[in-house]
């Protein structure tokens, strides 16, 4: 695996802005940045599990954001602001050796939900969850306050309502055929 530097000058009304971007190859032709500095400050770190699927990133701010996921690494199942992998790892009883999450990909539904909200006990932490309905789509979403929205679909497994975390409908589809 390579280590790849992209380095461009921009000169604007007489300043000079240099962007450095730092990439590495995971193989399978697929390239991914790693660091991204402007004037050799960082404005943005990535990080990535052993299958090259972006797991933390750092901006400028110097707040890392987590990235867990789930369902056989298909779907982002956890947002997770202000917590580093490690930490999240830690929260979800992962030993600290271990590259990833491994475990969480066989959950689903309620099981999944049961292993991530252990995200909400990160101290200064804001968790974000997902939940999915595998080949059908998103299902509820539960914001770092613990409000769900819930998503609802119809037989044809297209989207057919969003409700709120009082069950109130915040938006509705309805789709028309055309006959061909």
């Amino acid at each position: 695996r390579y280590n790849y530097v992209i380095q461009k000058e921009v000169n604007n009304n007489n300043s000079i802005k240099t962007q450095q971007t730092t990439y590495k190859s995971w193989g399978n032709r697929t390239i991914k940045p790693l660091s991204i500095f402007e004037n050799n400050i960082k404005q943005m770190e990535y990080k990535y599990n052993s299958m090259g699927r972006m797991i933390q990133y750092v901006g400028r701010d110097e707040i890392p954001v987590s990235i867990i996921w789930g369902y056989n690494y298909q779907y982002l199942v956890a947002e997770v602001i202000n917590a580093d992998f490690q930490a999240c790892k830690t929260a979800l009883g992962v030993p600290t050796a271990t590259d990833d999450i491994d475990y969480l990909q066989s959950f689903t539904g309620t099981s999944l939900s049961n292993q991530t909200v252990r995200l909400r006990n990160i101290p200064s932490a804001e968790s974000s969850t997902y939940q999915y309905k595998p080949h059908i789509g998103l299902t509820n979403v539960t914001n770092h306050l613990g409000y769900q929205t819930t998503y609802w679909y119809d037989n044809l497994r297209r989207l057919e309502s969003v409700k709120d975390h009082n069950g109130k409908i915040i938006k509705q589809y309805s789709y028309n055929l055309k006959n061909l």
